[in-house]
């Protein structure tokens, strides 16, 4: 698997997860990621609009981890 980075809209994160409805992009401070959280939430309201579900967890949401970085749901 290629270490490039192909998603355009968001800038590339330290780390990520991928689920079935939603993905976990982690960046080092709280300003990459409240910035992220925007283009998040208005990607999932698009999507809302065409009936994608993202069951129970929320686009847009930050967390942050025991190691200082800033993980965001993405639609």
């Amino acid at each position: 698997m290629s270490n490039e980075w192909h998603n355009a809209t968001y800038p590339q994160p330290l780390r990520l997860q991928v689920g079935c409805k939603v993905s976990w992009y982690t960046y080092g401070t709280e300003a990459e990621a409240t910035a992220v959280s925007k283009i998040a939430q208005q990607e999932a309201s698009d999507l809302r609009a065409e009936g994608f579900d993202f069951g129970y967890m929320w686009p847009g949401d930050i967390r942050k981890e025991d190691d200082g970085t800033f993980t965001v749901v993405i639609p």
